[in-house]
């Protein structure tokens, strides 16, 4: 298999792929708790972030067809003014009144999240996803290791969030540290903030 940097032509397989993969992700299940729901709804949202990446970040993805995709977002200090035609996917008229709420209670998070943990400028890992079958056979990994070049070419820090406890000491093994967390109002849900350093060649 091989790594492809997205273009935008590729953007609907990537969307397509990853809300495959995040299935069984806790923070999905959260925002999306309806079977009939979770795909399509998840695919939307992924298409408006990677299509945004396009202009502000990278896709990367693993495979032909796709097996695993991740989703990097370069983020200036938090008090710079925001980069133009960032997506509010809550404004679209096909999300849900109930999901709306939920997503902006996400939002209300990661704003808070990015305050505390990670108000410089950064390399923002959105979404990384492996489908289940291909999980446990380094994928994710080499996905990480072309975001850190990237970002380590940048001299830049890599920040991201995870509600998936075991997600952290997959991360810890892959040189990121614990800055924050933040308990999720109304769901047995931990938000856990984590930050690589930039690493010099």
């Amino acid at each position: 298999m091989t790594l492809i940097r997205i273009t935008p032509d590729r953007v609907p397989d990537a969307a397509a792929a990853m809300s495959r993969a995040m299935l069984d992700e806790p923070g999905g299940r959260w925002l999306f708790p309806d079977e009939d729901e979770f795909i399509d709804l998840h695919q939307q949202i992924y298409l408006a972030s990677m299509t945004h990446a396009m202009d502000v970040g990278r896709v990367d993805a693993w495979g032909e067809p796709f097996v695993a995709v991740a989703l990097w977002l370069e983020r200036p200090p938090i008090d710079d003014p925001p980069p133009p035609d960032a997506p509010n996917v809550t404004a679209e008229p096909t999300i849900p009144e109930h999901a709306v709420k939920r997503l902006e209670e996400a939002d209300r998070l990661i704003q808070l999240m990015r305050r505390r943990a990670r108000p410089d400028r950064h390399i923002y890992l959105d979404s990384i996803g492996v489908l289940p079958e291909h999980r446990r056979h380094g994928v994710a990994t080499q996905l990480l290791d072309v975001g850190f070049a990237w970002a380590d070419e940048l001299g830049l820090p890599v920040s991201l969030d995870t509600l998936d406890p075991s997600n952290v000491t997959f991360y810890e093994h892959r040189g990121f540290h614990v800055v924050a967390t933040e308990p999720v109002v109304g769901a047995d849900l931990t938000v856990t903030s984590m930050r690589r350093d930039p690493h010099t060649p």
